[in-house]
């Protein structure tokens, strides 16, 4: 049997007008597949059954590993911090290290769909578009 691997690809996430910004504008974030041994270090999953039947899941990512391990060079990601006086200051995320050490607004939103992105076992629309 034979399985395809993408090591490294780019991800666009979609959030906010991401999608609808030129590709040299859109945030790219270089994604690095974790290997088989990482993959069950990425996030826990507890079950739990109630005395009715019904299951219920809960799963939650190590965002941590996820951000220093499976995020490499991230493109056009930017904050405009006001400090307490007024003045605006600009800085460039440019890794998942910077990124896991920063404060913006949506940032959990953008953490959450990265953590989907590296945890899925199954060829993304991302990777899709590297194989054509």
């Amino acid at each position: 049997m034979k399985f395809t691997a993408i090591r490294k690809y780019w991800f666009v996430p979609d959030i906010g007008d991401n999608l609808k910004l030129e590709d040299d504008k859109q945030l790219q974030i270089e994604i690095i597949r974790p290997t088989v041994e990482n993959q069950n270090e990425l996030s826990k999953v507890s079950v739990r059954k109630a005395d009715d039947g019904t299951v219920t899941a809960d799963s939650k990512f190590n965002v941590s590993k996820i951000l220093h391990d499976c995020v490499g060079e991230i493109k056009n990601l930017e904050v405009e911090e006001t400090s307490c006086d007024g003045k605006k200051s600009l800085s460039k995320i440019k890794n998942g290290k910077e990124l896991s050490e920063a404060v913006f607004y949506e940032s959990k939103a953008l953490v959450n769909l990265i953590c989907i992105e590296v945890a899925s076992d199954s060829i993304t629309e991302s990777e899709k578009k590297i194989l054509k």
